[in-house]
């Protein structure tokens, strides 16, 4: 079979060196789409460039991938970080050498943090062009250090059985490295030689004979022992302690089968769920009738906290973002279970904590082979959740427009079911866990929380809404306009984005810092950093609509219809200022009245 045809090119005569070089290039082409494809890699996010000819051309030319180019090459890491996130398989990121392999960094950071599975293979060249001023070269090698779970450099390419095993099994690896335990980025360098491709006509190499082996891996979950399960349940003992159950942020796997095991856990252990919105248990709170969502607020009170305290907890993930509640678990200091299946050091209270390598889903069934279950103490808890929520109802529905933490509750409650929601870092996943009230629409939420960072917000909310579902993106003005090049992807975009767009001039979160009131001039210049940046402009320069309501039930109605493909951007103007201290306001009395 003819792979190549010289014909759509121009006529340059090459050796046969080069003529093999340019072979061998196509088929490490040819073979990295089969692997990856093959291992169940369904997207690539390609940013454009020479050195990665080889490479794009073979997932250009594979049906079973879906290939996308991105122009800049940090949103373009976002974009496949987000891919990756919602749907739980591994994404490829492909680029040139040279600078735009740095730009991904940051994606990879986020990545490796949060456990998501990317494979990101940059071009290079080859050694003998390295450390010479040949251009767009730097050194590579281990270019992201301890960011990935894993690393290799493989080629240049040469012809025969021996190297295409080479670039094959290294792929494997790549694959299998990137959806382990924990999951996240690999990264495989791969310096290429020219020419890229042959001049000449040529039959291709017979590749199925190396691939027959080819199979997705299997996923790999962490486990006990019988023996150490018994252990670990004598450890616990349940029926001697009062428990509070913690769940942070939860965005992989199934979430109904993590919402049963949560709710699970909490009633074998007779304890309170204290859930951040992140947390994805409070879009199914008829499962978790335990639920406790105003916790900020209850210890703000700082009233008879006593009867709060229990003897022990167990926390789900990472600690939730509420600060309120981190000092108080802090100053408690109590003997603490921490459940993730990462195996990371999830303590940043640095108290006395027991980190277990499981599952939600895996601890809940150690719970089940047990004995006895927790003491039921939780009625304080309960209560004060009743009132305070009931307090927060009150008072939300009577905010002035726009309110920005009424922005949260308003579409916790009028958002259709099961539509996915992306929360930008800042302010909207504080006013998430705030005010997002319990429902069953079950909805996911997805974040970026493994470093925190407004990085790429537009561009990972794309990415989660590729898929095609209407999805929503909550963001303030800072977040979205530091990724304002994610908007160049849309002409590629077939899904449905709802950018809600919370712009409050500035940087509202840093309103809440001491600096804001101690030197209140220079805290607006080098911190709060104010824009004045006309987004309907904005819109209109990559084609995006954009509405601006003027009252709670017009935002309400435009929530309540999402469109079913391209993107919009719906925008209420905020005052950071007023809103810091209404918010503050809002949750010291829900606290008072609890």
């Amino acid at each position: 079979m003819v792979f190549w045809s010289a014909t759509k090119f121009p006529f340059v005569r090459m050796s046969e060196r080069d003529e093999s070089i340019g072979r061998a290039n196509l088929a490490w082409g040819r073979m990295a789409a089969e692997v990856l494809s093959r291992f169940g890699v369904g997207r690539v996010v390609l940013s454009p460039g020479s050195r990665s000819t080889p490479l794009a051309l073979g997932f250009a030319q594979c049906a079973a991938l879906e290939v996308t180019p991105v122009l800049d090459e940090r949103s373009a890491g976002f974009l496949a970080l987000g891919m990756a996130k919602e749907s739980g398989k591994p994404v490829v990121l492909l680029c040139t050498s040279g600078t735009a392999a740095a730009n991904y960094l940051p994606a990879i950071v986020e990545a490796n943090l949060s456990n998501v599975p990317l494979v990101v293979l940059t071009a290079d060249r080859p050694g003998e062009l390295r450390d010479c001023q040949s251009g767009q070269t730097i050194d590579q090698t281990k270019l992201y250090g301890d960011q990935v779970l894993w690393w290799a450099e493989v080629g240049p390419a040469e012809e025969g059985e021996e190297s295409l095993s080479w670039i094959r099994q290294t792929l494997v690896q790549a694959v299998r490295k990137s959806v382990g335990a924990p999951a996240g980025p690999v990264h495989i360098n791969l310096p290429l030689r020219e020419p890229f491709f042959p001049n000449g006509d040529h039959d291709e190499p017979e590749l199925e004979p190396l691939l027959a082996h080819c199979s997705p891996p299997a996923r790999i979950v962490p486990s006990l022992a019988p023996a150490e399960a018994d252990r670990l349940a004598k450890e616990l003992d349940l029926s001697g302690r009062r428990w509070l159950v913690v769940a942070g942020p939860h965005a992989t796997g199934d979430a109904e089968s993590h919402c049963s095991a949560v709710a699970s856990i909490a009633e074998r252990l007779q304890a309170p769920l204290l859930a951040d919105a992140l947390a994805g248990l409070r879009d199914h709170a008829s499962v978790n009738p335990r639920l406790v969502t105003t916790y900020d607020s209850i210890l703000r009170s700082e009233t008879d906290l006593d009867a709060l305290a229990p003897d022990a907890v167990l926390r789900l993930g990472p600690l939730p973002t509420c600060k309120t509640l981190r000092k108080w678990l802090g100053k408690l200091d109590l003997p603490t279970w921490v459940v993730d299946a990462s195996g990371r050091d999830m303590d940043g209270l640095r108290g006395r904590t027991n980190h277990l390598t499981l599952t939600t889903e895996g601890f809940a069934s150690v719970l089940a082979d047990g004995e006895g279950q927790g003491i039921d103490w939780g009625a304080a808890w309960m209560e004060r959740e009743a009132q305070a929520s009931e307090k927060l109802d009150v008072c939300l529905a009577e905010t002035p427009f726009a309110f920005e933490g009424r922005v949260a509750w308003a579409l916790s409650r009028c958002l259709p079911a099961g539509v996915p929601i992306f929360a930008a870092s800042s302010m909207p996943v504080r006013d998430l866990e705030y005010f997002w009230r319990p429902n069953d629409a079950g909805r996911r939420i997805f974040f970026n929380r493994g470093a925190n960072g407004i990085d790429g917000t537009l561009s990972t909310a794309l990415g989660v809404a590729w898929s095609g579902s209407p999805a929503v993106l909550l963001t303030g003005d800072l977040a979205l306009l530091h990724d304002a090049n994610g908007f160049l992807s849309l002409p590629k975009f077939r899904g449905s984005l709802t950018i809600v767009l919370v712009n409050n001039g500035g940087g509202g979160i840093f309103e809440t810092l001491p600096v804001a009131r101690r030197e209140p001039a220079l805290f607006e210049e080098y911190f709060a950093t104010p824009q004045a940046v006309d987004f309907s402009e904005l819109a209109t320069c990559h084609g995006v609509e954009q509405l601006q309501p003027s009252s709670w039930e017009e935002f309400e109605a435009v929530m309540s219809e999402l469109p079913v493909a391209g993107a919009r951007i719906v925008e209420l103007s905020t005052n950071r200022k007023q809103d810091v201290s209404l918010r503050t306001d809002l949750l010291a009395e829900a606290g008072a009245t609890a």
